[in-house]
């Protein structure tokens, strides 16, 4: 192996490291990405079983609840403010968020493996119309909609 990739395995155990799910949310969540985990700028880390996810709150302003989310590995709820999102380093397990806002819900598999699996970003966007899911942030599909609990 070559140095790159050891300091490149050394900066991501790091993270991981510091990244744990014991950690408070809003500690966790994040204003800036972390681009040296991405894979077009390290194309070495897609030989590597860590997945970056990456969950914005893109809903309007002036909408009346806040967001938060529930899932795979989380034991409370978290919150999501506006121009703040919730940044994590996981492994490539398979994992389910339920994102909540007043009385809507959405559930969504925010990774799986077998649809996922080659693209080591994984970027959601909470809208008032739905959740959206991107591997480049430029192409988004939208993977669910609200609905009431």
């Amino acid at each position: 192996m070559s140095t790159s990739k050891y300091m490149s395995l050394l900066a991501l155990l790091i993270l991981c490291f510091s990244f744990s799910t014991f950690a408070d949310c809003p500690r966790r969540s994040t204003a800036f990405s972390y681009p040296f985990l991405q894979n077009q700028i390290n194309p070495n880390i897609s030989n590597i079983n860590i997945l970056f996810l990456e969950i914005s709150n893109d809903l309007p302003l002036n909408w009346p609840d806040r967001l938060s989310f529930i899932g795979t590995d989380l034991t409370s709820e978290c919150g999501i403010d506006h121009g703040k999102p919730f940044v994590h380093v996981y492994n490539t397990n398979l994992r389910k968020y339920h994102f909540i806002s007043g009385q809507k819900i959405i559930d969504v598999v925010v990774y799986d493996p077998r649809i996922d699996l080659g693209h080591p970003n994984v970027y959601w966007s909470i809208r008032a119309d739905g959740a959206y899911k991107s591997w480049n942030k430029v192409n988004w599909t939208n993977y669910g909609s609200w609905t009431h609990k």
